[in-house]
């Protein structure tokens, strides 16, 4: 399918696998591009069922997200499946529910941190034992996806505002922009710290370089929305306009 409507996608349909979904601005050119990508399926040979079907929807369900006009949130059968999950009692039961969740990351500010109790039980020969934390993280990731937000649609002719805010054990970012007179969210991200990243606490302004840490990763993380444009960074440590200032920099300094 991807073959046959390769100079459609992104501009009339999106595709996936055997699944498309025709998108418009309004109904006139809907019709329009139903024709044009129904045409192409004619000179493929394809044959639809049209059970399957939907036609002049103002949303549909797509890879596990509702995509409406004004924004995108999950999809309420696959957060029912989560609802439903069972507390873990072994590693795979770890894997599955943070599988699970992880997908709709996007959806939930601070994922990382949140989830951190359970990624430790995941770890490689760490022994199971389910405590507080554990079923605290278990049921605030639950309750997150109840009422998650409704992700706005990136528009690449506003300004972007990128807020990231970062601690000993994780950085956070939110991608923003302004929409219906007020800044409404693009999508959440977080990571947890590894590795060596853990001891930059350690290191004399060890706060400031996990904080500009946490910018350069934000940044590069919304890469596709921010590259090449202007747009706006927001970070509660203080310390970080040194960066844009004159002078030696060093470490994370360079990054950004």
């Amino acid at each position: 399918m991807e073959t046959v409507l390769v100079d459609l996608k992104w501009r009339v349909c999106l595709v996936y696998l055997d699944d498309c979904v025709i998108f418009s601005k309004d109904f006139p050119s809907h019709l329009i591009r139903v024709r044009q990508v129904l045409t192409r399926f004619r000179q493929a040979g394809f044959k639809l069922k049209m059970k399957k079907c939907h036609w002049g929807r103002s949303q549909v369900a797509f890879l596990g997200h509702i995509v409406t006009p004004t924004g995108i949130l999950p999809n309420p059968e696959k957060v029912k499946a989560v609802m439903n999950v069972q507390r873990p009692c072994d590693v795979h039961g770890i894997r599955s529910f943070l599988g699970l969740t992880s997908y709709f990351r996007r959806y939930i500010p601070g994922y990382a941190l949140i989830s951190a109790p359970l990624e430790r039980l995941r770890a490689k020969e760490a022994p199971f034992f389910w405590n507080e934390d554990c079923e605290s993280a278990f049921q605030q990731l639950k309750r997150a996806l109840m009422k998650p937000p409704i992700l706005v649609y990136p528009d690449m002719k506003k300004r972007f505002k990128l807020y990231v805010d970062s601690s000993r054990y994780a950085v956070g970012a939110c991608l923003m922009l302004e929409s219906q007179g007020r800044d409404r969210v693009v999508a959440y991200a977080s990571k947890l710290l590894t590795g060596s990243q853990k001891n930059w606490i350690t290191k004399q302004d060890g706060i400031s370089e996990i904080e500009c840490w946490g910018v350069v990763w934000a940044t590069r993380k919304f890469r596709c929305y921010l590259d090449k444009r202007e747009f706006d960074v927001f970070t509660d440590h203080q310390a970080l306009t040194w960066v844009f200032s004159a002078g030696n920099r060093t470490g994370n300094a360079k990054l950004a």
